[in-house]
C-alpha cells in the first residue's frame, strides 16, 4: 500500500481523521492515519509516495527532516492556527509543499494535497528513471565504459580510435552498442543521463574540468561526428 500515492496523516484526533477521510474520498486518495511520528517512519518504505499532512510545530519540523532523509517521495503540507511567521518561514525553507492557516476551506486543502501528491509522484518517477539509468550504465562492458568516458570528454570517434589504438570501425561499433544499451541516440543525451543519474563525477573523475566543459559544448554542436 505504501507504494500507492497516499495521504499520510499524523494525528490522534478521531474527529480529524474521520473528517479528512470523507474529504479525500472525493479524489480517490487512500488515507493512512498514524498516531505518532515514529509509527510513520516505521511504515514508510523505499518507494513510498504521497502527501504528509501535519500540524505545524517543532516536533513535526523535525519529522519533516527525518522523512526527507528516507528514499521516499513524500511532500508535506502543514496546517497551523498560529500566526508565528518564523516557524512558517522555517517550514517553507525546509521544503514544505504548503503551509495552510486554519480554518481553511476544503477546496483549499484539497488543492494543496493534489499539488503535493502530483509533485511527489513526479519525483518518484524521476527517481525510478534515474535508477533504471544507473542500471543501464552499469550494464556496459569495461571496453564500452572506456569509450563512453572518452565520449564524455568530447573526443570524436577518430580521436578515440587513435588514443586507444583501435580501428575506427571498432569504436563506431562500441558507440552503437553503448547507445543501444543506454536507450539513447545522441551524445547530448549521454551527458544528460550521466548527470541525472549522479554518476557523471564517477565516470569522468580523471577528466579535467575544462576538458569536460569543452566536451559538452562539442557534443551539443556536433551530434553526428
Amino acid at each position: 500500500m505504501t507504494n500507492v500515492p497516499s495521504l499520510y496523516l499524523v494525528d490522534d484526533d478521531a474527529a480529524v481523521i474521520d473528517s479528512l477521510q470523507r474529504l479525500v474520498e472525493s479524489i480517490s486518495l487512500p488515507l493512512v492515519s498514524i498516531l505518532k511520528s515514529d509509527q510513520l517512519l516505521d511504515l514508510l518504505s523505499p518507494g513510498s509516495c504521497g502527501c504528509l499532512l501535519l500540524k505545524l510545530n517543532r516536533d513535526h519540523l523535525d519529522l519533516l527532516k527525518r522523512v526527507q532523509a528516507l528514499p521516499v517521495s513524500i511532500e508535506t503540507v502543514f496546517l497551523t492556527d498560529a500566526s508565528e511567521v518564523a516557524i512558517i518561514v522555517q517550514a517553507m525553507q525546509l521544503g514544505a509543499s504548503a503551509v495552510l492557516q486554519k480554518p481553511c476551506r476544503s477546496e483549499e486543502l484539497l488543492a494543496a494535497i493534489r499539488s503535493a501528491v502530483g509533485a511527489a509522484f513526479s519525483r518518484k518517477q524521476q527517481l525510478e528513471q534515474n535508477a533504471a539509468g544507473r542500471t543501464r550504465l552499469k550494464s556496459l562492458t569495461k571496453e564500452e565504459s572506456h569509450v563512453m568516458r572518452l565520449m564524455l570528454a568530447g573526443r570524436t570517434n577518430q580521436e578515440i580510435a587513435d588514443q586507444i589504438q583501435l580501428s575506427l570501425r571498432t569504436v563506431q561499433f562500441r558507440r552503437s552498442s553503448i547507445f543501444r544499451k543506454l536507450k539513447i541516440t545522441t551524445k547530448s543525451r549521454l551527458f544528460d543521463l550521466a548527470v541525472t543519474t549522479g554518476l557523471l563525477g564517477e565516470l569522468v573523475a580523471d577528466v579535467p574540468l575544462m576538458t569536460l566543459e569543452s566536451g559538452i559544448e562539442s557534443a551539443v554542436a556536433r551530434e553526428k561526428d
